[in-house]
């Protein structure tokens, strides 16, 4: 992950893809609530939009990484154990969050 593409407003979002790794995905439910819970306004919400990009990069670097994880070694069986659930849980997941996520310009 670019470190200078995690841009925006700042809710602590890691710039690190070894930090969420082992996470679940109810582990990033805290960000999108951050998200969620800021007010939208026309001043902000292009760094809004940049944050919800980032975390959604995030999510996405981790999926790519594990898939080509899986395909480079395919009797790895702790990268398959990882991205199996991601690939299966994950994407609803993601996008139920993001749904609830979708801002409101005020």
């Amino acid at each position: 992950m670019n470190q200078d593409s995690i841009i925006g407003i700042d809710i602590g979002l890691p710039t690190d893809l070894i930090e969420v790794e082992k996470w679940k995905w109810t582990e990033y439910e805290q960000y999108f609530s951050k998200l969620n819970d800021i007010e939208i306004d026309k001043l902000n919400v292009a760094e809004w939009l940049k944050t919800w990009s980032s975390l959604n990069e995030i999510i996405g670097e981790l999926g790519t990484d594990l898939y080509i994880g899986t395909t480079v070694d395919t009797t790895n069986k702790k990268i398959r154990d990882r991205y199996i659930p991601q690939l299966f849980s994950g994407p609803s997941y993601v996008t139920e969050c993001n749904q609830i996520g979708v801002p409101q310009v005020t």
